[in-house]
């Protein structure tokens, strides 16, 4: 048998070697699960992009994306005024939020402002049917994230 102190300091060293193995497995193990979404109820709405860059004619920065019920438009967001005439039978919209110069006249079914730095487009979810593309200087709700929901 060799001296106790060497045995010891083997069998501390082997110890602290496993514990930071299991530490290591679990680390990775939380980080490496499969997903399919941001964790949002907006992951949904980045299928409607290519309508909505379509409707501004590919031009703008993306802000952000949001899925709104469309009741929540009703009274609290000029946008509604916009799209009131489409979305009687529309349970929710995905909104796009892009910064840039825009013309009502120039994308695809303007309305708001005649110009301005931003623009808001709306489409049907589910459907993927465009339904307005605003034009204003200031949006009407945040869009500090890309996947804010309702």
């Amino acid at each position: 048998m060799k001296d106790g102190r060497v045995e010891t300091t083997r069998v501390s060293r082997l110890a602290a070697q496993g514990a930071a193995c299991v530490l290591l497995a679990t680390l990775l193990a939380g980080c490496g699960g499969v997903r399919n979404n941001l964790g949002t109820n907006a992951s949904v709405c980045y299928t409607t992009l290519p309508t909505a860059s379509v409707a501004i004619h590919n031009s703008g920065r993306l802000l952000g994306v949001r899925l709104v019920a469309t009741s929540s438009l009703r009274g609290r967001y000029a946008l509604f005024g916009a799209t009131s005439g489409d979305v009687n039978s529309v349970k929710k919209v995905c909104l796009v939020a892009y910064a840039g110069t825009f013309f009502k006249a120039a994308v695809l079914k303007g309305r708001g402002y005649p110009s301005g730095r931003r623009a808001v487009v709306a489409v049907v979810y589910p459907g993927n049917r465009l339904l307005a593309t605003v034009v204003l200087d200031k949006l009407p709700m945040p869009f500090n994230h890309p996947h804010v929901g309702v």
